[in-house]
C-alpha cells in the first residue's frame, strides 16, 4: 500500500518454507512481479473508469492517500481476508508505526539516486514527495484497511481435529479461540481474536476436515452472525448462547445427516443435501459496488435522450461471482442487484422512468424479480393505423399522441446466469392517450387521422394478468467464443379491469445467432455475424398500443422506418449486421477498437381484415467504437421505400 501496487493477486507471492524445531513448518511470502508501483494514468475516460467501473475502481494514481483503500486493495481481496485474520486493529498499527519509524526521508531520497539522471529530473522529485506523504499517512490507511476487514472475517480450522470456543460477553464483545483436538482432550490453541459489534457484521467459521467440536456460550445483547460451517467429518455443535436479538445470530451449515447438533434458542440449523454450503472457497469474498452510467443516443422520432442510471449490487455468503477455471461454491452471482434511472427525449420532451431488480435466493432456489417502468409525461407513441400498406397522408407529427404508461411485472425466477430462465408473475399494465384536442401534436380533425379509432380508445384504461419469460442471455466464460446464442420469450394474458372490453393472450419473443472471426493478434472478433429473428402474437380483442409493431425507433425492429411505423395483430421480422473491426488506437482520451458495419432489416404485419401484406425493409450501415472493450457506442444509417435520404440513430450498444 505504500509504493501504490494495486496488483497484489495470488501470483504476485512465492512462499518460502522453514522447517520448525518441532517439526512444524512455518511459510513466509515473497513479493514478486512489482509492476504497477507508483502507477499512473492520463486522460479523461480513465479517470471516470476507475471513480465508477468495478473492475477499474482499483487502478488508483500514486497520491498521499489512496482514494478508497479497500478498492485499491481489490486484486488483494482474497490474500488478505483469509490469511490476515489474525491481526488486530493494534497488529496493523504497530507495522505501520514500525514503517513510519524505520523509514526516513534520507532513506527514501537515496534510493532513488540509482535512476539516470533523465530519469530522476522527470519522474523522482514527485514521486519522492508521494512516498513521504504516503508513509507519514500510513497509520490512517492502515486504520482504515482493518477497519474494513474487520466486516466480514472468515476463520479457518484445519484438516485436523479442531475444537472452537465462541465465547459471548457485555458490552457486545465476541472472544472466538481455535484449538488442537485429540482424543477428546484440547490441545495447543492457535487462534483468538476479540470482536466487537461496532466493528465486525459477520464471521464464518469453517471446520474443513475431519470431526470438528463448535462450542458456543455466554450472553450479550448483539453479536455478529456467526455462520458455522461444518465440512466433512461427524461434527458438534453445542449452543448454550444467549442473545437478546430478535433474529437467530448462529447459522450451522452441514449436511442433514452424520451430525451432533445441540442447538439453543439462538442458534438455527441450515443443514441441507446440497454440498454447496459446505464446501470452502478462498474466493468467496467479493466488494459491494454501485456503478453510475449515462445513457444517451439519437433516433428520428424522439431527437438527442440523455438520461442516466444507478446500479447496486451486492454480495452475500455464497453469493458472489466464480473466478474463471476456479473451483466454485456460490450458489448465486450475487445477492441482490438493482437499477434505478431515466431518459429524457429533448425533441418531445418525454420522460421515461425505470427500476429493475434481482433478489436471489429468496424462496429456496427462486429468485424475486421486479421490472417497473413508468412513461410520463409527454411519453410520444405514433399510431398509423393497422396493418402494413399505411400511407403517410399528414405531416408525421399528426400522427403522434401522448401517452402516459405504467407497467409493472414482479416475478420468481428459477435458473441462474449460463442457462435458461424462467419467469412467472402477476402483470400490471396502465395506459391513458390524450388527444389532438388537449397536445396540439395532431390535426383537429382526429378521425381523419386516426381511423381505426374512436375516443373510447384515448380513455385511461387499467390491465391485469399473467406473465412468463424464458431468458437466454449467458454470461461468455470462453474468452473466445466463436458462436453464441440468446434467445427471450414472453407469454402471458391481460384483462381490462374496468371493463371485459379488453382481453387477450400474447406471444412476443426473439432468438439471436452471432459466429465471431479472429485473428491471431487480438482476442477482440475481426468479424462477426449476427443476426436475429423475431415477432409476436396476440389473442382476443386488444387496444392499438398493445399490438405488435415494425418500427425503426431504438429498441425496436426494423430500421429505416418512423417509430411504431406498422402495427398488427401479429409481426414477424429479421435483424442482420456484418460488423467489422478496423484498427485498435490509443489515444489520449481512452483505447479503443474501432469498426464499420452493414445492416439489413425485414418485417412484415399481420392484422384481422387486411388482406394486403408488404415485406419492409431497411438497410445501411453505420460505424461502431468500443472504448476499454467495456461498451459499445453505434452510429447507423438506414435507409428504406419510405426514408430515402436515411434515418440516423445513435445509442449506447448494439442494436440486437
Amino acid at each position: 500500500m505504500w509504493i501504490g501496487d494495486w496488483d497484489r493477486h495470488e501470483d504476485q507471492w512465492l512462499w518460502a518454507e522453514f522447517k520448525q524445531p518441532d517439526g512444524k513448518k512455518m511459510y513466509r511470502p515473497i513479493p514478486r512481479d512489482r509492476d504497477q508501483a507508483f502507477f499512473t494514468f492520463d486522460g479523461v475516460l480513465p479517470t471516470i473508469a476507475s471513480l465508477n467501473i468495478a473492475a477499474t475502481k482499483k487502478m488508483q494514481r500514486f497520491r498521499p492517500m489512496p482514494r478508497t483503500v479497500e478498492w485499491f486493495n481489490f486484486n488483494a481481496r482474497n490474500v488478505d481476508h483469509n490469511l490476515l485474520t489474525r491481526m488486530t486493529q493494534q497488529d496493523w498499527r504497530d507495522m505501520a508505526d514500525s514503517m513510519l519509524i524505520t523509514i526516513s526521508d534520507q532513506n527514501i531520497e537515496d534510493a532513488f539516486r540509482v535512476l539516470p539522471d533523465t530519469i530522476y529530473k522527470l519522474s523522482a522529485p514527485g514521486i519522492i514527495k508521494n512516498l513521504k506523504s504516503r508513509r507519514n499517512n500510513l497509520p490512517l490507511i492502515a486504520d482504515d484497511y482493518y477497519s474494513f476487514l474487520a466486516q466480514n472475517v472468515t476463520i479457518l480450522g484445519s484438516n485436523k481435529q479442531d475444537y472452537f470456543e465462541v465465547k459471548h460477553s457485555v458490552p457486545d464483545v465476541t472472544n472466538i479461540s481455535v484449538y488442537e483436538y485429540k482424543d477428546g482432550v484440547r490441545g495447543k490453541l492457535y487462534y483468538r481474536r476479540t470482536f466487537t459489534q461496532d466493528e465486525t457484521r459477520q464471521i464464518q467459521l469453517y471446520g474443513l476436515n475431519a470431526n470438528d467440536l463448535f462450542h458456543l456460550e455466554g450472553k450479550a445483547s448483539a453479536s455478529p452472525v456467526i455462520r458455522i460451517i461444518g465440512g466433512e467429518g461427524i461434527d458438534t455443535i453445542t449452543d448454550i448462547a444467549r442473545i437478546s436479538s430478535l433474529f437467530k445470530k448462529t447459522k450451522f451449515y452441514d449436511t442433514k445427516e452424520g451430525n451432533v447438533l445441540n442447538l439453543g434458542s439462538e442458534a438455527r440449523s441450515k443443514t441441507s443435501d446440497d454440498s454447496i454450503f459446505n464446501n470452502y472457497s478462498h474466493h468467496s469474498f467479493n466488494y459491494n459496488h454501485k456503478l453510475f452510467f449515462p445513457y444517451f443516443g439519437y433516433g428520428v422520432d424522439d431527437g438527442v435522450f440523455l438520461g442516466a442510471a444507478l446500479s447496486f449490487m451486492s454480495y452475500g455468503f455464497k453469493k458472489g461471482p466464480c473466478a474463471a477455471g476456479m473451483l466454485c461454491y456460490n450458489s448465486a452471482p450475487y445477492a441482490s442487484k438493482q437499477t434505478i434511472g431515466f431518459d429524457v427525449a429533448m425533441k418531445t420532451r418525454a420522460f421515461n422512468f425505470f427500476y429493475r431488480a434481482d433478489f436471489s435466493d429468496v424462496l429456496g432456489k427462486l429468485n424475486l424479480n421486479i421490472d417497473a417502468k413508468v412513461q410520463a409525461p409527454n411519453f410520444r407513441y405514433n399510431f398509423f393505423g393497422f396493418g402494413d400498406t399505411t400511407m403517410l397522408l399528414y405531416p408525421v407529427k399528426d400522427y403522434r399522441l401522448r401517452i402516459n404508461n405504467i407497467y409493472l411485472f414482479p416475478s420468481l425466477e428459477a435458473g441462474d446466469l449460463n442457462k435458461v430462465r424462467f419467469q412467472f408473475g402477476p402483470l400490471y399494465t396502465e395506459a391513458r392517450v390524450t388527444n389532438d384536442s388537449i397536445t396540439g401534436d395532431t390535426v383537429n380533425n382526429f378521425n381523419l387521422v386516426f381511423p381505426d379509432l374512436t375516443q373510447n380508445n384515448l380513455l385511461r384504461k387499467s390491465y391485469i394478468g399473467l406473465n412468463t419469460q424464458w431468458t437466454y442471455d449467458p454470461f461468455i466464460e470462453d474468452s473466445l467464443p466463436k458462436f453464441e446464442i440468446r434467445f427471450k420469450v414472453n407469454v402471458g394474458y391481460l384483462k381490462q379491469i374496468e371493463s371485459n372490453d379488453i382481453k387477450f393472450g400474447f406471444a412476443r419473443g426473439y432468438v439471436s445467432f452471432l459466429y465471431n472471426f479472429y485473428s491471431s493478434r487480438s482476442p477482440t472478433p475481426v468479424l462477426t455475424l449476427a443476426t436475429r429473428f423475431g415477432g409476436g402474437y396476440n389473442l382476443g380483442e386488444f387496444e392499438f398500443y398493445q399490438a405488435n409493431i415494425i418500427g425503426g425507433r431504438t429498441g425496436e425492429n426494423v430500421r429505416g422506418f418512423l417509430g411504431e411505423r406498422f402495427a398488427g395483430k401479429a409481426s414477424a421480422y429479421n435483424n442482420f449486421e456484418a460488423r467489422l473491426r478496423l484498427f485498435h488506437f490509443n489515444a489520449y482520451i481512452f483505447p479503443a477498437d474501432f469498426g464499420i458495419l452493414g445492416l439489413l432489416d425485414n418485417g412484415q404485419v399481420w392484422h384481422d381484415g387486411i388482406d394486403k401484406h408488404k415485406l419492409h425493409t431497411g438497410y445501411g450501415g453505420g460505424i461502431w467504437l468500443s472504448p476499454f472493450s467495456l461498451a459499445v457506442l453505434t452510429a447507423t444509417l438506414a435507409f428504406s421505400e419510405e426514408q430515402r435520404h436515411g434515418f440516423l440513430n445513435v445509442k449506447l450498444g448494439w442494436w440486437f
